[in-house]
This record gives C-alpha cells, structure tokens and sequence, in this order.
C-alpha cells in the first residue's frame, strides 16, 4: 500500500475571506501573484467559470503541466480540487477552507493528500509542495495589502 502524504498550511490575513477567495479561486490571478504559469483550460457549467468542473492547467518548475479540476466550489468557504495529469502521484486532493475571524480578518487552511506512484518521491514532492505553499500565502498576503 502506498504511503498516505500530508501538506497542511494554515495563514491568517487582515482581509475579509471574501478578498482572498477571490484571489485563490482566479487561476490568471493567482499565477500572476506567484510568478508562474496557470490557466483555465475549461469552464465550469455553473455560476461562476472557476467553480465545479472547471479546469486549471499550471505549468510550472520540473513538471511541463499539471491539470487541476475543481471539485468543491463553496464562495467564500470552501475550494477543493483533485489532480488529473501531469505528476507522478495518485488520489492528491487540495482543499482550501475559508474562515472568518471577524473584524475584516480571515484565516485560509490549506490541506493537501496524496500517495506517490514511486517509492521516495512522495516524500520530496510532500516538501516541495509545502514551501510552494508557504511562499504562496505570503505572496497573496503582499498582494492583498
């Protein structure tokens, strides 16, 4: 059985959530706060075009392409996304929580899981996506302010 990888990042933001769901849920805008390629490839059905359905393709560092599809759409609480190609891994979803802290403050808790498809890469890709992470929350952090 392959072994289960965990990536959890939380990051509190002097914003309200709805601020920085917005930031998160627009790929266009969140590649260009971090400096690397993302795109919408296709469109949800519903409401809004980044929502349920809708797929991202981000091209970035090692790996040529990484499509995302978004499997949770909840604005502004809730964003989860499953990968479909593009990285050696399998069962990986990311799921982004949103909450409200009061006082135009809000708090976004980053949880992602995954299992390898090759025996070592797992624990590399687990820090690799963790850093990512980190300096993502800060660059939105500047970006917000």
């Amino acid at each position: 059985m392959a072994k289960k990888h965990i990536v959890s990042v939380s990051h509190d933001y002097n914003v309200p959530r709805e601020e920085v769901f917005a930031v998160i849920a627009d790929p266009y805008k969140l590649g260009e706060i971090n400096s690397f390629n993302i795109e919408r490839i296709k469109d949800s059905t519903g409401d809004d075009v980044n929502g349920v359905g809708s797929v991202k393709r981000l091209k970035m560092g090692f790996f040529s392409k990484i499509d995302e599809v978004v499997t949770e759409f909840d604005v502004p609480e809730l964003i989860e996304y499953r990968v479909l190609t593009g990285i050696p891994v399998k069962n990986h979803v990311g799921r982004m929580t949103f909450v409200d802290l009061g006082n135009g403050r809000s708090r976004v808790e980053f949880l992602i899981h995954f299992e390898s498809k090759y025996p070592g890469f797992g624990g590399m890709l687990r820090l690799g996506l963790e850093q990512a992470v980190k300096a993502s929350v800060i660059n939105i952090e500047n970006y917000l302010k």
